[in-house]
């Protein structure tokens, strides 16, 4: 079967283009719109798994009906020498929404648009949302770096983010397994990382060290529906129940909420064993947003 996924680039004003990848329906004008959105030094790839097509979130989301929109966030991709400017997280807001608006324009019709956020395109999901963007029905996070523990704190402090791209302390390098989890997991996805990953744009470091405060307080501003995922191998974080917790805790005007734990699943649940699973969840969502509106 064909891949439905193809190269893409936006103008959303920055005086360089966004990249990504884009899936549209095969036979239908898309129900609904999702917009990918990767962590922190990793590209728009992330969302189309490279060893299993068949867990890829674009093609999944494609073959139900929806668009499927997989940015390279400002920084990352054709927009690198945005890195200069040392963008912040919430710096990129203005340019997702416009993804969204030009994307809703040219189905020609309204139809619910949905953030999908990984790690710090989560954080860059939930600033969204908590703006009130009367374009986004939803979001669906994962990876969101709400707690950390002591060790973990350490390592974000001793990185040295002078330069156009952070640089971590060896001391405190991650581990493969920090991010995939166990190891039968991960083998077949690192013939790609070159694909996948890249290197961090300094700007976004602050908003890791600020997220455990910053975050909380936005999460219980969002009234529009969250899906929020946590990893049961999370390694980058605190573990995933504190976190989910957290959430829990703080999504208090949401309409609607869609807090769990992906139990086998590492940091980077779009890549490892589970990725059809929880994207066919992330859908699922999807569809629940598109009734409701």
């Amino acid at each position: 079967m064909p891949s439905l996924v193809a190269d893409m680039t936006v103008d959303v004003g920055l005086g360089v283009p966004l990249s990504g990848l884009r899936a549209d329906p095969p036979c239908e004008p898309p129900r609904g719109i999702l917009i990918a959105l990767h962590g922190g030094g990793a590209r728009a790839r992330y969302w189309h798994h490279p060893a299993d097509l068949s867990a890829s979130l674009l093609e999944i989301g494609a073959r139900l009906g929806w668009q499927v929109i997989a940015l390279d966030r400002p920084g990352y991709g054709a927009s690198m020498a945005l890195r200069s400017r040392r963008l912040r997280v919430a710096d990129q807001v203005p340019a997702v929404v416009e993804v969204a608006n030009s994307a809703v324009r040219d189905v020609g019709t309204t139809v619910p648009v949905v953030l999908v956020g990984h790690s710090m395109g989560a954080l860059l999901a939930i600033e969204a949302a908590a703006a009130g963007s009367p374009a986004l029905a939803g979001i669906s996070v994962s990876g969101v770096p709400l707690a950390f523990t002591r060790e973990q704190q350490q390592q974000i402090m001793s990185a040295d983010a002078s330069g156009q791209t952070t640089r971590h302390s060896r001391r405190f390098a991650a581990s493969i397994g920090d991010w995939f989890g166990p190891g039968d997991r991960w083998e077949a996805v690192l013939a790609y990382r070159s694909e996948l990953f890249t290197t961090t744009p300094s700007g976004e470091m602050p908003d890791v060290l600020e997220a455990p405060d910053r975050m909380p307080l936005l999460l219980s501003s969002i009234r529009s529906a969250v899906q929020f995922a946590a990893s049961g191998h999370e390694r980058t974080t605190a573990p995933g129940p504190v976190v989910l917790e957290i959430a829990r805790q703080n999504l208090t005007a949401s309409c609607s909420i869609d807090a769990f734990l992906v139990a086998g699943a590492g940091h980077n649940l779009s890549l490892g064993r589970d990725a059809r699973a929880y994207h066919l969840r992330v859908l699922a969502f999807a569809e629940s947003v598109l009734a409701a509106t």
